[in-house]
């Protein structure tokens, strides 16, 4: 059962639209359209607002980081840390 303070910071999480792009240990990329705090063991979460998200994942995808190892995905050269410092996010719209 989560603490009272667990379920305080979700649901801040939840108001605050905080989404995320997520990298498993096998390479696999994915969204989540709600963030918790709790992150499963073996998978790397590049949180952002909700909406951009789903940009960031196509980037990715795009880039042919699907299926390849976690640490390029993450670090590599075309990697999120990569296109995140050089691909700044549009402004969010109402």
């Amino acid at each position: 059962m989560p603490s009272r303070n667990e379920l305080l910071a979700d649901h801040y999480l939840n108001v605050a639209s905080i989404a995320a792009v997520y990298v498993e240990a096998d390479g696999m990329i994915g969204t989540q359209d709600i963030v918790g705090i709790e992150i499963p063991t073996g998978r790397i979460s590049f949180c952002c607002v909700r909406g951009h998200h789903l940009r960031l994942a196509g980037i990715a995808l795009t880039a042919g980081l699907r299926g390849a190892p976690q640490a390029a995905v993450v670090n590599g050269p075309h990697g999120l840390t990569a296109r995140l410092s050089s691909a700044p996010m549009p402004p969010s719209t109402p």
